[in-house]
């Protein structure tokens, strides 16, 4: 079977720009405005700003949003945008990073992401990629998600001991009877932990759990040795 080929991205591409520093916000503008078809259809202080005017935002092809994750009410607004406008594609620019941070991007339905250390000409690629139906992610931001995915000890920052424990054990493919009687909790406070480890991680399934404690190493940690009877 052949793969299929990327369309071409759209001849013009609308773009809302979230950024709450007005000279950024003017740079950034001006290196859109190099880029081929784009039309800067607003820049909007917040994402509440931005909700505020919905109907511009159903002809918005893409979002570039530049603010510290880890706000949680702008978390709320981001969700609640891409929820009312699905069809916008969403670029994250920062130079403020951190490991909590970089694990919410999928949670935040990001299709892209250019730190602000890289030069302008990854904002044109990630603009041209992410409108092509591909996922972008600048060389600085790219070398940091792979840090977090493969370093167990990134998590330290987000989950507990415990939080820890349970993720390197779901990654092993252990129910919860079984890292019940290993870790000796209950299976109800089993399946708490991981409900919480997966609300951290921005994780949604226990298949998606399982394979990021895989794919990040987090699965070959040393598996505690039996004890007690399981309590609660």
């Amino acid at each position: 079977m052949t793969a299929s080929t990327p369309s071409a991205p759209p001849a013009r591409i609308r773009i809302i720009l979230i950024e709450d520093q007005t000279l950024v916000a003017e740079g950034i503008v001006a290196v859109l405005r190099q880029i081929a078809g784009v039309e800067i259809a607003k820049v909007f202080p917040s994402a509440s700003a931005a909700l505020a005017e919905e109907a511009l935002l159903r002809g918005v092809d893409l979002a570039l949003v530049d603010f510290h994750l880890g706000k949680k009410e702008e978390e709320k607004r981001l969700c609640e945008l891409h929820e009312r406008v699905p069809s916008i594609r969403w670029i994250w620019l920062s130079g403020a990073v951190s490991t909590a941070s970089l694990l919410q991007i999928e949670a935040l339905h990001f299709h892209g992401f250019v730190h602000k250390d890289d030069s302008s000409g990854h904002l044109r690629d990630a603009v041209l990629a992410v409108m092509n139906g591909r996922a972008y992610h600048s060389p600085t931001a790219r070398a940091l998600l792979d840090e977090v995915v493969r370093s167990p000890l990134s998590v330290a920052k987000i989950l507990s001991t415990r939080e820890q424990e349970i993720l390197a054990l779901v990654g092993q493919g252990l129910t919860n009877e079984d890292i019940a009687a290993i870790l000796s909790l209950s299976a109800s406070t089993v399946q708490t932990h991981r409900r919480n480890v997966m609300g951290k991680l921005g994780l949604h399934t226990s298949v998606a759990l399982q394979a990021y404690a895989q794919q990040g190493g987090f699965a070959d940690a040393p598996t505690p040795i039996p004890s007690a009877p399981p309590t609660s």
